[in-house]
C-alpha cells in the first residue's frame, strides 16, 4: 500500500517503542515522501518548562514499508535540507541514493537510518504545524524558529514560553539517540549531512558540538556546499576589511556570539578561537566541494565577503588557512575533501562516488575503512593523509 501521512500517524500509533517517536502528533499537511514517514521527536528543555517539546521530522521505512528494527541498525545518516526546510525532498535524495548502494558494500534500506529534521518556521504554519492566526497562538509544542535562524544554531520561536532550544541542542539529542548502544548495539556510523543552508548549519555545529567519535560508533559531519563557512580566527583572506567593522560578527565569526543572545556553546566560545579551533578539528568532517558551483545566494552583511566572493573561494580559502587533518586514517578523526563535477545539486551531490561513500560506506563494518579523498588536488589542504 502506497504510505501516506495517514498510515504513518497510524504507524506512529501501533509501534512507539522508542524516543524517536515519543513526541507529541503535531496535525499538519506537511507532504509525503516515497520510503519515509513523518514522525515526532522528543526533545529536552534545558530549563525543565516543558517536557512535550516535539522536533516534526521525517524518518526513512525498511524495504517492507515498516519501521526499521533497532538492532538491525549500523548507521544512521542524518540529513539536513537547505533553505527551503523541504526535509521531505531531502530525505528523498538520500534514500534515492541508498537505493543505488552496492549491497557489497553492507548498506540496504533494513540497516540504514535516515533522518531528516525539519527545522519549521514561520512560513510553515497550518503545514507543519497548527497555529491559530485569531490569537497569535501556535497550540501545540512544534518546534519553530524565525527565517533561517535554524541554520546558525539559534533558538526557537514556538512554542512560547520555551524559547532556549538550539538547533544544535536538537542535533545533539538526534545524535546521543543513534549512539545509545542499548536501543542500538549494532551502531558503527552517524553521518552528519547538509548541503547548501544545511551545510551552513552542519560545519557550525561541528564547530561547537562536543558530539563526536567514540570507541564504539564514529561521527562524521558532512557539509555539502555550503555559501560560507564559519571562520576559526579572527584574520580574514579578503582583508583589509573596509566599512566592514562586524567582519567577524557571528555567523562568519565569533565575536559578537554571546552578545548575538546565543546561548549553545557559550563557555566554549568564551575560552576562544584556538579553543573552537582545537575542538572543531578533533571532528572527523568529509567537505564535498562542487566544481561547478561558483554562486553566491543567501549572504547578508559583509563578513562572508571578507572570506571571498563566492562559496568557491570561500571554500578554498577557507582549506588554505585551516587545512584537514587525518591524525588516523581508520581512526574516528581523518577529514577528506571531494571533489565532484557538478552545479549546485543535492541530489547529484548525494549520487556522487563521494557522496555514496560518506553517506552509506565508509566504516559501514565498523572496522574503520574509508575511500581516500576524491577529485583534483585544488589546494594544499586537500589531501587524504596531510603531514
Amino acid at each position: 500500500m502506497p504510505f501516506s501521512f495517514l498510515s504513518g500517524l497510524a504507524l506512529f500509533g501501533a509501534c512507539a517503542w522508542a524516543q524517536q517517536y515519543a513526541g507529541d502528533t503535531i496535525s499538519g499537511s506537511l507532504p509525503t515522501e516515497a520510503g519515509a514517514e513523518v514522525a515526532f521527536f522528543r526533545i529536552s528543555d534545558p530549563s525543565g518548562a516543558n517536557d512535550r517539546l516535539t522536533l516534526v521530522n521525517y524518518q526513512s521505512l525498511g524495504s517492507d514499508g515498516q519501521r526499521l528494527k533497532p538492532s538491525n541498525i549500523q548507521r544512521a545518516v542524518i540529513m539536513m535540507a537547505g533553505q527551503r526546510r523541504d526535509a521531505n525532498t531531502y530525505i528523498g535524495y538520500a534514500i534515492n541514493a541508498l537505493a543505488t548502494a552496492d549491497p557489497a558494500y553492507g548498506p540496504t534500506k533494513d540497516n540504514v537510518a535516515i533522518t531528516a529534521p525539519l527545522f519549521a518556521n514561520e512560513q510553515d504554519k497550518g503545514t507543519a504545524y497548527p497555529f491559530d492566526d485569531a490569537s497569535n497562538s501556535p497550540g501545540s509544542n512544534a518546534l519553530a524558529w524565525y527565517d533561517t535562524e535554524w541554520a546558525y544554531g539559534r533558538n526557537n520561536m514556538y512554542p512560547y514560553g520555551s524559547n532556549n532550544i538550539s538547533t544544535f541542542h536538537v542535533l545533539d539529542e538526534i545524535v546521543a539517540y543513534y549512539k545509545d548502544q542499548n536501543q542500538f548495539p549494532n551502531m558503527h556510523e552517524i553521518v552528519v549531512a547538509g548541503h547548501s543552508m544545511g551545510s551552513q548549519l552542519i560545519q557550525r555545529y561541528a564547530a561547537l558540538t562536543s558530539v563526536g567519535s567514540d570507541d564504539r560508533v564514529q561521527v562524521t559531519f558532512w557539509p555539502g556546499d555550503p555559501n560560507s563557512l564559519v571562520w576559526l580566527s579572527t584574520d580574514r583572506p579578503q582583508g583589509p576589511y573596509v566599512d566592514c567593522d562586524t567582519y567577524d560578527n557571528y555567523p562568519e565569526g565569533f565575536s559578537n556570539y554571546e552578545a548575538d543572545n546565543q546561548q549553545y556553546g557559550v563557555s566554549l566560545v568564551m575560552r576562544g578561537r584556538d579553543a573552537i579551533r582545537q575542538n572543531y578539528e578533533s571532528k572527523q568532517i568529509s567537505y564535498l566541494r562542487s566544481l561547478q558551483d561558483t554562486g553566491d545566494y543567501t549572504v547578508t552583511g559583509c563578513g562572508a565577503y571578507s572570506t571571498g566572493p563566492n562559496r568557491d573561494v570561500r571554500f578554498l580559502n577557507f582549506m588554505n588557512t585551516f587545512p584537514p587533518s587525518c591524525d588516523n586514517p581508520s581512526g574516528g578523526n581523518c577529514d577528506t575533501v571531494d571533489y565532484v563535477d557538478e552545479s549546485h545539486d543535492a541530489a547529484a551531490a548525494c549520487k556522487s562516488s563521494p557522496g555514496m561513500s560518506r553517506l552509506f560506506y565508509d566504516n559501514f563494518d565498523g572496522k574503520g575503512g574509508r575511500a581516500h579523498d576524491f577529485g583534483a588536488r585544488r589546494t594544499q589542504g586537500d589531501s587524504p593523509y596531510p603531514a
